[in-house]
């Protein structure tokens, strides 16, 4: 098996390690730290998960309060620009959008990791957390490793792990180096229950976590404001990261004053194969308006490429298109006990309700990964595919929701749309594919690559700036392409080790494989 292909089916394990009957779930690891962080007590490893669910059921009142801090902040309209000098609001935002945002970000990871793009080890694994807050990116990065340790081995395990937090709020700095702490202590405890003779191969194994609780034990803090020139010091430590993580700062900066040319200019700093994961809110709005500035920021950056989600295929010059695509992923979310519990204290239409369903969209996010080019990257340019309605488009998937038709003798029939990139298939504004729930294929998910052979466009629709609509019917026929076609979830979860095996036990108890 090549290094691709190990990599690719690692990842796929690692979504199935995500990955429950009701939605993606959240490990131990993070929901023990949240307790930390929250109360200061976590439940003892050798107890299991139930021990977890105790302890939030003796913290009902705690977790009331939390919540009544988030309605009020949802009553005020929600202006994170200010709440983060709250140390209540942080606590809140811990136990609520930090549960959700980890899924987010561990899931682009896992995309990342499928592609080739992310290969994490064996020098150093330097990540930059941009706008950190309570310290949600320094949860999921290494949560992430050690899941991936635990798969992998240690032939492509990081020798070292550095995370650096950048906030303008001194107190979502102290917050982040709590939580940052937090997870060193929870590590190091794991790892002194399950010790070995050094003399034995699981000690030796062990150095994957001694380094991801050493680099959490002392993360680097700087405090910088994105709205003013950066500093000597803020562009170092850019300058020296592998992975750059920016969750909803552009949001927050068009919130204060609508500007982002000293953001884009620390971006620059980034040195060759630099990964730079962006985060944003998935309503239309704000999702449109990642796309929009990821085309400018292209145009007016050379140096740059796209490799995540959608957007690769044209190189430098994103289409016009870009402008107006409204490109958001949505996944339903097994709820922890801390998050149940939490949202149960807010008001009806403050979020969500957790009826199980998992048509419930709890995770919900706009996405970019762009990646900085070295020298040697520099040559043609992708270009997109030929695509021509009523012949064979290729495509990607950008979009995904139910929805339901009218069929034959008024009967509702249940299917599923799928949102593509209308550059691809030459649409001039938007793009969607509906098929019944029983001709859904079950690799065509959020991001996937397609190819529609035999759907029509109707003329009428050609020409204007209305959707596209790729209508299935009988002979119709969505393939991946030749050269991509998915290798399909893992339908088994297998640790590479006995440490891993004995950390997965742990972190994620009931592994996904034997469900």
């Amino acid at each position: 098996m090549s290094r691709s292909d190990r990599l690719e089916a690692i990842g796929w394990m690692m979504d199935r390690l995500l990955t429950m009957e009701r939605g993606y779930r959240l490990s131990r690891l993070v929901q023990d730290v949240q307790a930390a962080c929250l109360f200061n007590e976590v439940p003892p490893i050798s107890r299991g998960p139930d021990a977890l669910q105790r302890l939030i059921d003796s913290k009902k009142a705690d977790i009331e309060d939390l919540a009544r801090e988030w309605e009020n902040f949802f009553h005020e309209g929600k202006r994170f620009v200010g709440s983060y000098s709250s140390e209540e609001f942080l606590r809140a935002y811990l136990a609520y959008y930090s549960t959700v945002n980890v899924i987010k970000l561990q899931l682009m990871l896992n995309d990342l990791l499928r592609r080739g793009t992310l290969r994490p080890g064996p020098g150093r694994f330097h990540v930059v957390d941009l706008g950190t807050g309570p310290g949600t990116t320094f949860l999921a990065v290494a949560d992430w490793l050690l899941a991936y340790r635990s798969l992998a081995g240690t032939r492509d395990f990081p020798a070292s792990v550095r995370l650096t937090g950048i906030d303008r709020s001194r107190e979502a700095l102290r917050a982040a180096r709590h939580a940052s702490k937090r997870i060193s202590e929870t590590v190091t405890r794991w790892l002194d229950r399950h010790s070995q003779p050094a003399s034995s191969a699981a000690d030796v194994t062990g150095h994957a976590w001694r380094s991801v609780a050493a680099g959490c034990a002392e993360p680097g803090l700087l405090r910088a404001d994105f709205l003013e020139p950066a500093s000597a010091e803020l562009k170092e430590a850019v300058a020296g990261a592998n992975l750059v993580v920016a969750s909803y700062v552009l949001n927050e900066l068009r919130a204060s004053r609508w500007k982002t040319g000293d953001f884009d200019d620390l971006l620059n700093e980034t040195r060759p194969g630099c990964l730079v994961l962006l985060l944003e809110p998935g309503d239309g709005k704000r999702a449109i308006r990642l796309m929009q500035w990821r085309r400018s920021f292209l145009r007016e950056h050379p140096g740059w490429e796209v490799v995540s989600p959608c957007g690769d295929r044209f190189g430098q010059d994103l289409p016009g298109q870009c402008d107006t695509c409204w490109t958001c992923r949505g996944e339903a979310l097994d709820p922890t006990p801390l998050y149940g519990e939490f949202v149960r204290h807010l008001p009806e239409g403050a979020t969500r309700p957790l009826t199980g369903d998992t048509g419930e969209r709890h995770l919900s996010w706009a996405y970019t990964v762009l990646r900085r080019r070295g020298a040697r990257d520099v040559g043609p340019q992708r270009a997109g595919p030929d695509s021509s309605p009523g012949g064979a488009s290729e495509t990607v998937v950008l979009q995904v929701g139910e929805s339901s038709r009218q069929g034959t003798g008024g009967r509702r029939v249940r299917g599923k749309y799928f949102g593509l990139c209308p550059a691809e298939v030459g649409a001039p504004k938007d793009a969607v594919l509906w098929l019944p729930a029983d001709e859904v294929p079950p690799w065509l998910t959020f991001g996937q690559r397609v190819v529609l052979r035999g759907f029509d466009v109707p003329p009428a629709l050609g020409n204007s700036d209305e959707k596209w609509w790729f209508n299935w019917a009988p002979g119709a026929r969505v393939e991946p392409p030749e050269n991509d076609r998915p290798a399909g979830p893992a339908s088994t979860v297998v640790p590479y080790d006995d440490a891993g095996r004995k950390w997965l036990e742990y972190a994620f108890p009931q592994p996904a494989g034997t469900r």
